[in-house]
């Protein structure tokens, strides 16, 4: 009987570990990106390294617009940067690309785990991002997938 109570113990606490796992990798790690690793689109922008003060200037217009919170953090020993912009279902990121400080990835992730995809929102911004940044002269963007 003691052998059987203790079979159904190691049963229950495996259930629960194994719940505990689950859940745990279906939620955003602690700085809140999502868990695929994939965007869902992207631009691939080429500008000169004196024009990111003028980018920077255009993404705050992009996030003042669209109500998205914008987070900068440039490293500044090597010379590179990474800004967030969070929305309500899309978080998009913007960085330069090592070792060439003329690239910059902008990703856009969809958030909302709940739903699906919504192409026409991330269209929508896109098209709204691409206006703001094609006022920046020399420019160019290419869109990846």
């Amino acid at each position: 009987m003691p052998t059987q109570h203790l079979k159904l113990r190691v049963i229950v606490f495996m259930c629960l570990g194994i719940l505990v796992i689950t859940l745990g990798c279906s939620l955003s790690n602690g700085m809140g990106y999502p868990n695929s690793l994939a965007p869902v689109r992207s631009l691939t922008l080429t500008i000169d390294k004196s024009q990111r003060e003028d980018l920077f200037v255009q993404l705050q217009k992009f996030s003042d617009e669209h109500d998205y919170k914008l987070a900068l953090t440039e490293y500044e020993k090597i010379e590179h940067f990474l800004v967030e912009l969070w929305g309500d279902d899309i978080l998009i990121t913007a960085s330069d690309v090592p070792p060439d400080p003329s690239l910059v990835y902008i990703s856009f992730y969809w958030i909302d785990y709940g739903t699906q995809v919504d192409e026409e929102i991330i269209e929508n911004l896109i098209v709204a991002l691409k206006n703001l940044i094609n006022e920046i002269p020399n420019v160019t963007i290419s869109e990846g997938n």
